[in-house]
């Protein structure tokens, strides 16, 4: 499975649902409103993904490494998250190119991008 299209009608994808799965790209609809721990953990070949306005919170005791292991993300578009968890993107993330904060983002978490060397 390289790429998923998402229902309008899913309004919850519950916690670890892509784990190592062979996902390229991943557009999550306004329609989810629930995002679970751990989605995309060893995603490693996952290069775009783009969370849409409605979830507004990352879930979880691992919510801080949706992406763990995903060393291939280029592009990450976050709509309406209020608050980007610590160390989310932290790590090696050698291959990002782009990250788009929408206008639902009020904070930032501690070493939320860090070693990131590939945005400076």
């Amino acid at each position: 499975m390289e790429s998923i299209s998402i229902s309008d009608s899913v309004t919850k994808v519950e916690g670890y649902a892509f784990v190592q799965t062979g996902l390229t790209s991943c557009d999550i609809p306004d329609s989810v409103t629930y995002l679970g721990e751990g989605v995309f953990i060893r995603c490693s070949g996952l290069k775009s993904i783009s969370i849409g306005n409605g979830v507004t919170a990352f879930e979880g005791l691992m919510k801080d490494i949706i992406f763990l292991d995903c060393t291939a993300l280029e592009d990450v578009v976050i709509n309406s998250v209020e608050t980007i968890p610590d160390t989310l993107l932290a790590g090696n993330f050698n291959n990002l190119k782009s990250v788009t904060l929408g206008t639902g983002v009020k904070h930032i978490g501690y070493c939320a991008f860090n070693s990131c060397k590939s945005l400076l």
